[in-house]
This record gives structure tokens, sequence and C-alpha cells, in this order.
């Protein structure tokens, strides 16, 4: 594990075994909108450890998170209100 990289017990602990989709949509998000507000070297370990274990399920989560990002950055308040209302926002994007 590199130096400037996550920890591999805070990996785990957002991995969880099985992970949970709350957790991988908040992976690049702040905690305004209910992110973990990781480091960009903390993403990458962590995406890079989810991909280990399921490739497809590590793009997946690497697209979904990015354009989950993008949007809580363009949208007005009552914009990322309704998309970040659940705990998942309902986002398709590839």
């Amino acid at each position: 594990m590199r130096s400037h990289g996550m920890s591999l017990s805070k990996v785990g602990a957002l991995l969880g075994g099985v992970v949970g989709l709350g957790t991988i949509a908040g992976v690049m998000l702040g905690a305004v909108v209910g992110g973990h507000e990781l480091t960009p070297a903390e993403q990458v370990d962590y995406f890079a450890h989810l991909a280990w274990l399921n490739p497809s399920a590590g793009w997946l989560a690497f697209n979904q998170n990015g354009i989950a990002g993008m949007l809580a950055a363009i949208l007005r308040d009552a914009g990322v209100q309704t998309l970040f209302d659940n705990d998942v926002p309902l986002i398709a994007a590839v």
C-alpha cells in the first residue's frame, strides 16, 4: 500500500465485506451530501480494491461516483437536496 494512500483497515471498513450501495455512492462525495470526503489517493485505493474483488463493480462504482460528484457540483441546492435525499442517489451514467 502506498504511504499516501488509504490504510487497509479504512479500505476494509468502507468495503465492509459485502459493499453497501450507500458506501459506494459516497466515495467521491463531500460530507455535506452524505459522502466520505476521501482524498484522491484514497479514492484510487478504494476503487482499485473494489475492482480487484469484482472488475465490473469497480468500473461501475467509479462511473457512478464521478457523475454523482459532477451533479453535486453543478446542481442548485434544491437539485442536490432532491438527488441526495435518499441513502443512494438514483443516477444512470456510463
